[in-house]
Parts: C-alpha cells; structure tokens; sequence
C-alpha cells in the first residue's frame, strides 16, 4: 500500500507536469504526502480515499466490496485532482460546484490512467 500511493502520486505528478506544465498539483512544488492504513474506528476499516486540503487518506477497505484504495491509479488521480481543483478552481464542495468538483476529478482520474498506460485511442466495448 505505502509503496502504491508513492508510485500513483508520482504518476499523477508526472502527468501534471508533462501535461499541463505543473509543478505539483498547487503548481508550487507541493509534497504530496499521503497516510494509508486510515482507520476512523480502530475497529473498522475505512472504505473509502480522500484529499484532505493537505494530504491523500487511503483507507485499506472492508476486503468484502471494497480492496485497498491505492491499488488503482485511477482512485489516487481522483482524489489527487480535489487538489489541483482546490488550489486552480477554489470550488466549494457542495451543490452544483461540488458537482464539477467531482466531475473533475472522475474525468482526470481516467485521464492519468490513459496516459500512464500510453491508450491514446478508446477501446471498443464488448
């Protein structure tokens, strides 16, 4: 997991810079730090991945509906998108700009996804 949400930060940092020319996802240099083994309730896992305004939170997942969060470079292009859109954007995240604010993010999720795997074309279904 530790070693998942360093590699997927480092794609999507990639993908920012190759892409768009950003330095980090606040166009700074910002660290992007991440805490995996997330647990609200020590005694239950935590299903689900967030961006915090700070840092990426990776719960592990219950391992019936959901598996690690860190697994799917996707999930962490995401949540790491909440940032770019936090510090280009400034949406409020509710309503109708929580709404873009999400779509964002799923968009460039899949996005980062297509670029590290070099899929320039989609795939035809079925």
């Amino acid at each position: 997991m530790i070693n998942e949400a360093y590699d997927y930060s480092g794609v999507v940092y990639d993908f920012y810079t190759a892409v768009f020319g950003r330095n980090s996802i606040d166009d700074r240099g910002m660290r992007l730090d991440s805490s995996v083994h997330y647990r609200e309730d020590p005694s239950e896992a935590y299903d689900n991945a967030l961006w915090n305004g700070a840092e990426m939170i990776y719960g592990d997942g219950d391992k019936v509906i959901f598996e690690r969060f860190t697994k799917c470079l996707d999930v962490v292009g995401h949540e790491l998108t909440h940032g770019v859109t936090q510090y280009e954007a400034a949406l409020a995240y509710h309503g109708e700009q929580g709404a873009l604010n999400e779509s964002f993010s799923d968009v460039f999720g899949s996005l980062i996804k297509q670029w590290k795997e070099k899929n320039r074309r989609p795939r035809p279904i079925g």
